[in-house]
């Protein structure tokens, strides 16, 4: 150790750990001796040669002698039988398989830049450090698990004992796997010309040159913030990106973009392939059907990427291996608003000026009625219409309802409870239903031709209508919340007065017989109520002798009743009476008469006791007895 004491104190230090290491044969991690490569940077050429030739090589040499550290070196072609982890290949950045030109590698990379600890297993552009295939986009794995090209042929990919990813072609006689300078990534068997696996034929969210995407083939894009992903297919003859809403939505398609160049054998799109200056589509006997141009100018030598991002974009991509990447101009849709994700769901995306919340809904938080599902709501709801010239790019994807009008187009959303939004195409009168919405889109300065409205709950119905009815609402819920207790006070006053009188006024047998000559006093009632409870001695003069079960006693009290209604016109003729006596035709039940009369009479009588006039009626309220209480007779 004397001759390191005149070194740097970096070299000294790093001396030290190696004698540790060596003389104690301590156990070295791999990112402990990383650490002490890194620690050369800035000291003294002579104190890096020291440790070069004092500590690297015997530390180097430990390492070697444990398998799991050992440093594996880079292969163009991997046999079956092989098996590494971003540990075994870290001084190589993780990659473990480069193509011939070494332009593309294939290992573990680092998820994000944010996220140092996490891998994927991808395919990666060198020179520019992107990433063109993943297997485990979505499925990050640890610097410690391991990619397996098995001695079956199977490549799979393990984390924690489990399988994240795997090719699925164990048992089909595999030979090797390799990469090539164009970024596909190869498992050839015994016949070379006919692989048996290529990630040309798995995309992920990219496309490269010489890359054919064709009918069943699918694009996908990483997750967002909001947990969405974008996908791109090719379905019944056109190419479509579609939004991964909870039913996913279509916002672009290939023949309705203006920028193609129609070609004139038709529009009839199988497969679509990037060369070094356009994206070109064909049919499925591959005849040329449309081209997009991408770039003005282009070099065979130059690799193109196509990449779907997590925005819901297609950005167009020139990887090159001196200058480094560069972005063109051109992106698929043309318009970030044509996209129903750009901004928030309900808010509207201006090309240009951003997001803006619609003036309807300004009054809710987040710009959002918080309606998931009318179906499921007990809530009214009502349409509240949108800013002028408010449409959605899903109007071009969408089927219309049948023709009609703004007011049937309305009353269509309101029958459908699973419908948010309702567009109406006022000049072709087309009428579009959503039961899922993204952000809206305004054009043309808001000339646009769609009224658009939107579903809200009518007990919130936001801005400055939303605020009146709602104090309305208030002032209503108040009124009946006092009333109800005005009511209730006069009912509790009322019952109290009403027993504290009878407290002081215990009813008596005399009070009881007043009670049933109250009744008596407008006697047509009391016989008629008598005549119905079948009790006839109370009617009858008690010195009559008579036979209560003949029943010519019921009948002559029921004519006796109908002679002496009030309206003379009920009145039966003297020859009906006759008729009704000897019993040739029947006496039907009589109308009580002057019911009006009998209760008159008896609150004339209840307020002249309460009064203290029980010896009898004032000359006022006999008055009013007299009529009240008619007689009966000939008018």
């Amino acid at each position: 150790m004397g001759a390191a004491q005149h070194l740097c104190s970096d070299c000294f230090l790093i001396y030290v750990v190696k004698e540790i290491v060596v003389r104690y044969q301590f156990v070295i991690t791999h990112s402990s001796y990383l650490f002490l490569k890194g620690s050369l940077s800035g000291t003294p050429l002579s104190c890096q040669m020291f440790v070069k030739e004092e500590v690297e090589k015997p530390i180097g040499s430990l390492i070697r002698n444990h398998s799991h550290l050992s440093c594996s070196t880079q292969k163009q072609v991997l046999p079956p039988g092989f098996s590494g982890s971003e540990m075994d290949y870290i001084d190589n950045n993780g990659i473990f398989l480069l193509s011939n030109g070494s332009v593309f590698g294939f290992g573990f990379v680092t998820n994000s830049v944010s996220d140092s600890a996490s891998y994927l297993l991808a395919v990666v552009h060198l020179a520019t450090t992107s990433i063109v295939w993943s297997a485990n986009a979505n499925s990050p794995v640890s610097h410690s698990d391991n990619f397996v090209f098995d001695k079956d042929g199977n490549a799979y990919l393990q984390s924690g004992g489990s399988t994240v990813w795997t090719a699925n072609i164990s048992g089909k006689g595999a030979t090797s796997m390799q990469l090539l300078d164009s970024g596909n990534l190869i498992v050839f068997g015994k016949d070379s010309s006919s692989p048996l696996w290529q990630s040309f034929s798995h995309p992920t969210d990219t496309l490269l040159s010489g890359q054919s995407f064709i009918e069943g083939m699918t694009l996908v894009s990483r997750s967002n913030t909001q947990n969405m992903t974008y996908t791109l297919q090719i379905k019944s003859g056109d190419m479509l990106l579609y939004a991964g809403l909870q039913t996913p939505q279509p916002y672009w398609s290939a023949l309705q973009d203006n920028r193609m160049i129609v070609d004139k054998n038709g529009n009839n799109i199988y497969s679509a392939n990037l060369s070094s200056r356009s994206w070109s589509f064909y049919d499925q006997s591959g005849l040329l059907q449309s081209q997009l141009v991408i770039a003005q100018q282009g070099d065979a030598n130059t690799t193109l990427a196509a990449v779907l991002g997590n925005d819901g974009l297609i950005t167009f991509y020139i990887l090159q291996t001196l200058n480094g990447k560069g972005t063109l101009p051109i992106t698929v849709p043309q318009d970030s608003c044509d996209m129903p994700a750009h901004c928030k769901p309900y808010s509207i995306c201006n090309s240009g000026t951003g997001c803006q919340c619609p003036s309807a809904l300004s009054s809710y938080a987040n710009c959002n009625p918080g309606i998931i599902s009318p179906c499921n709501s007990k809530d009214k709801f009502q349409l509240a219409q949108l800013d002028t010239g408010v449409g959605y790019v899903g109007t071009s994807f969408k089927s219309p309802v049948p023709k009609t009008n703004l007011t049937g187009c309305k009353n269509s959303c309101m029958v459908n409870c699973s419908c948010i939004t309702v567009f109406f195409d006022q000049t072709s009168g087309n009428c579009f239903l959503f039961d899922q919405i993204g952000s809206l889109q305004q054009k043309d300065g808001g000339k646009g031709s769609f009224a658009s409205f939107i579903k809200v709950s009518s007990s919130n119905r936001g801005s400055e209508q939303g605020g009146s009815d709602s104090g309305r609402l208030t002032i209503i819920i108040v009124v009946i919340i006092v009333g109800t207790l005005v009511v209730i006070g006069v009912l509790v006053y009322v019952g109290f007065r009403i027993y504290r009188r009878r407290r002081h006024h215990p009813p008596s047998q005399d009070d009881a017989g007043s009670s049933e000559d109250d009744e008596k006093a407008h006697f047509p009632s009391y016989a008629f109520k008598k005549l119905e409870e079948g009790d006839l001695r109370d009617i009858f003069d008690a010195k009559l002798k008579y036979n209560d079960k003949d029943e010519r006693l019921h009948v002559a009290i029921k004519v006796a009743l109908w002679c002496i209604q009030e309206d003379f016109y009920q009145r039966p003729s003297m020859s009906k009476v006759v008729q009704m006596l000897e019993g040739v035709c029947d006496v039907p039940q009589p109308p009580i008469s002057s019911q009006i009369g009998y209760r008159l009479y008896a609150n004339a009588f209840k307020s002249s006791s309460e009064e203290g006039t029980s010896s009898g009626m004032s000359d006022n309220n006999s008055d009013a007895l007299l009529s009240a209480v008619r007689l009966s007779g000939p008018r």
